[in-house]
C-alpha cells in the first residue's frame, strides 16, 4: 500500500468523527437520545402509540417499555382494581389453604405407613382401642350399680323414718340427691363413650380405606 493511500484512509475515517456528530447536532438528535426508552401504549381510540412519555391515564392501563431498536426492556401490567386485588389476594389464600392441606395429608398418609402395614393391622388395632373403651363403659356401669344400690339404702331408711312419724333428715335427703346426681354424670360419661366407639370405628375404616389406597391393588385373587 503506497503512503498517498494510506493518508486518504486516515483522513476519511478522521472526516466521519467530525462530520457524524455534527450532523446528529444539526438534526437535533443526540448520541445518547439514540438508546432513550420509548412507550408503546395504546390510547383511548385502541390505537397503538409509541412515545417518549406516557400519559398518567393511559399508564395505569399497562404499557411497554422499549429501546430505540424496538427491543422490549420490560412490560408493565395494568393496575388492578380494588375488587381484582381483593379477589387475587382470596385466591392467593385458597391456594395456601390448598397446599397447607396437601401437606398435611402427606404427613399423614406417612404416619399411616409407619404405623401400619396391611389394612388387617388397622382392624386389630381399633379392635384394641374398641375394647378398651367397652372396658372404661363397663367400669363405669359397676360405678352406677353401686350408686343405684346406694340410693335404695338411703330410700329404704327414709321410708322407714316416714313410717315412724317421724321427720326425714335433710342428711337423708341430700344424700339420695347426691347419689342421683353421681347416676346422671355416670350415664353422661357411658353416652360419651359410647359416641367415642362409634366415631373410633368411622376413624379406623377411613385410615384403612386410606392405606388400601396408598398400598395399591391387592395380587390376591
Amino acid at each position: 500500500m503506497t503512503a498517498p493511500q494510506c493518508g486518504s484512509r486516515r483522513f476519511r475515517r478522521h472526516l466521519r468523527a467530525v462530520v457524524v456528530p455534527c450532523l446528529l447536532g444539526l438534526s437535533g438528535v443526540s448520541v445518547d437520545g439514540l438508546a432513550a426508552e420509548l412507550f408503546r401504549y395504546r390510547n383511548s381510540a385502541g390505537v397503538v402509540v409509541l412515545a417518549n412519555t406516557i400519559p398518567a391515564e393511559y399508564a395505569t392501563q399497562g404499557y411497554t417499555v422499549i429501546d430505540h431498536r424496538g427491543r422490549v426492556i420490560r412490560v408493565v401490567p395494568r393496575q388492578l382494581s380494588e375488587e381484582e386485588i381483593q379477589a387475587r389476594a382470596e385466591a392467593e389464600a385458597a391456594e395456601r389453604e390448598a397446599e397447607e392441606a396437601r401437606l398435611a395429608r402427606r404427613r399423614q398418609d406417612e404416619e399411616l405407613m409407619r404405623l401400619y402395614s396391611t389394612p388387617e393391622d388397622v382392624e386389630r388395632a381399633m379392635a384394641r382401642k374398641v375394647a378398651s373403651i367397652q372396658g372404661a363403659i363397663d367400669t363405669v356401669n359397676a360405678n352406677i350399680q353401686r350408686l343405684l344400690s346406694q340410693k335404695r339404702g338411703l330410700q329404704t331408711r327414709a321410708a322407714e323414718i316416714e313410717r315412724s312419724g317421724r321427720p326425714i333428715p335433710q342428711t337423708v335427703i341430700d344424700g339420695i340427691r347426691s347419689v342421683e346426681e353421681q347416676i346422671s354424670e355416670k350415664q353422661r360419661e357411658i353416652a360419651a363413650r359410647e359416641a367415642e366407639i362409634l366415631a373410633t370405628r368411622e376413624d379406623f375404616a377411613e385410615d384403612r380405606e386410606r392405606l388400601r389406597y396408598l398400598l395399591g391393588p391387592s395380587d390376591e385373587g
